[in-house]
């Protein structure tokens, strides 16, 4: 079992709201539920989203020991920095959007240490009746890239991953 905690801070629209979110995460080794309390993100949309780039990263960066990458890019918006702000003291460097990155056709390095990236999405499928449903992959190239589909319930102020399968494997 492994137990994570991490504290939060973020900072919406020109200083305006300041709100700290504390994380707390507890996941058996087989992917174990994940509690996050339900805070200040920009929007539903983003805090789902927030919360599973934040599951899906925490999980990658224990296997990627082998493999050194350079960075970790969070979707494509470079202006987008709420999920950026999610990870604090991270090994490998975390940037929002790709401007880092050349795409050599085969895989991804990233332009200031020339070690390879590791590129993440998100993508809220549907959110009803309390019950979320999230797409998330990782792409380092051609070869080697992963997609999974992530349930999540809102168990009263809080978003519980509840599930996630692998729906992809290059």
């Amino acid at each position: 079992m492994k137990h994570f905690s991490a504290v939060i801070t973020v900072q919406l629209a020109a200083g305006l709201v300041a709100a700290s979110l504390v994380f707390a995460a507890y996941a058996a080794a087989q992917n174990g539920p994940t509690l996050h309390p339900l805070a200040s993100a920009p929007s539903t949309k983003f805090l789902l989203e927030g919360i599973v780039y934040h599951h899906l990263i925490t999980d990658q960066a224990a296997f990627d020991t082998n493999v050194m990458f350079g960075v970790y890019c969070i979707g494509t918006d470079p202006k987008n920095e709420y999920f950026k702000s999610l990870f604090t003291n991270p090994v490998v460097r975390i940037e929002s959007g790709t401007n880092n990155v050349l795409f050599t056709g085969k895989t991804c390095i990233d332009k200031l240490t020339g070690k390879p990236a590791k590129l993440f999405w998100c993508d809220v499928r549907s959110v009803s009746n309390g019950v979320a449903s999230v797409r998330a992959s990782w792409y380092t190239g051609l070869l080697s890239s992963q997609s999974y589909l992530y349930e999540l319930k809102l168990v009263g102020t809080n978003w519980v991953i509840v599930g996630r399968r692998r729906t992809s494997t290059a």
